[in-house]
């Protein structure tokens, strides 16, 4: 398993998990089938499986490209949301659909989408946006970046856009009607919110995240449930980051078919 995922509870402020990176070496494969674009791929190491085929050459080498080319923090950006979305995957139940990870930097949208069905009638129980931050300040990037970003959201507007990206998901479930269930969702009701952060090491404990996500019940207000909270300590986080990306180019090359 490439990340250890603690859970924890800090209500009434928000739940969620402290990650620990435990295989680091496994971690860079995940992520280098994500960058390529083949998130089923990296959904097969996440179980333990074997991956299967070998990476088209063309994709492999596009994607090296792109971690060799882009601004350093907005491949750090980039990379932590692929790191982010190996976590979701390994709490994710039978019943939670996931919108595939961005494969260009420069998209625009949710750094991610989770979709948690009902167990009995297969509706969609809840929405789960989530912000994603690689950050040395990550206190201030909560306060300056992402509470605005979930006042945006919660004023409704960003609607059309979540709309869209939540039937882009339901359109993968052959089981689901998507007009059927987009009716069914009570939008300000079923909208939660997933924060996964670089945290501090004085945050590793009860009083440190209280600290760290304090303001969380104003912006998302009502239950508990609405607001998921996510921790990693990475000390040395930029060059870790950089060391990382190395470790990534060197597995899409061990990926790439001949």
């Amino acid at each position: 398993m490439p990340i250890d995922l603690r859970p924890f509870r800090q209500a009434p402020l928000c739940f969620g998990y402290k990650w620990l990176l435990r295989d680091e070496d496994s971690l860079a494969s995940c992520v280098a089938a994500l960058v390529a674009g083949h998130y089923l791929h990296a959904e097969r190491i996440v179980d333990g499986q074997r991956p299967g085929t070998e990476l088209q050459a063309s994709a492999v080498d596009a994607a090296i490209r792109r971690l060799r080319t882009v601004d350093s923090h907005q491949r750090d950006g980039w990379i932590f949301q692929m790191i982010s979305w190996v976590a979701a995957r390994l709490v994710s139940s039978d019943k939670t659909l996931a919108a595939p990870p961005q494969i260009r930097t420069a998209d625009k949208g949710f750094d991610g989408l989770l979709l948690e069905l009902q167990k009995d009638t297969g509706l969609v129980a809840a929405v789960v946006i989530c912000e994603d931050k690689a950050t040395e300040h990550p206190r201030r990037r909560i306060q300056r970046d992402v509470w605005r970003e979930i006042r945006n959201i919660e004023s409704g507007a960003r609607d059309n856009e979540l709309v869209s990206e939540v039937a882009t998901i339901l359109r993968a479930s052959s089981q689901l009607a998507i007009e059927e269930v987009l009716e069914q969702i009570y939008w300000d009701e079923e909208r939660c919110y997933r924060v996964s952060v670089t945290a501090d090491a004085s945050h590793g404990d009860a009083t440190g995240r209280e600290r760290l996500f304090r303001g969380y019940d104003q912006v998302a207000a009502g239950d508990v449930g609405r607001r998921r909270g996510e921790t990693v300590r990475i000390p040395n986080l930029r060059d870790w980051l950089e060391r990382f990306c190395d470790s990534v180019i060197a597995k899409l090359e061990e990926m790439k078919a001949d």
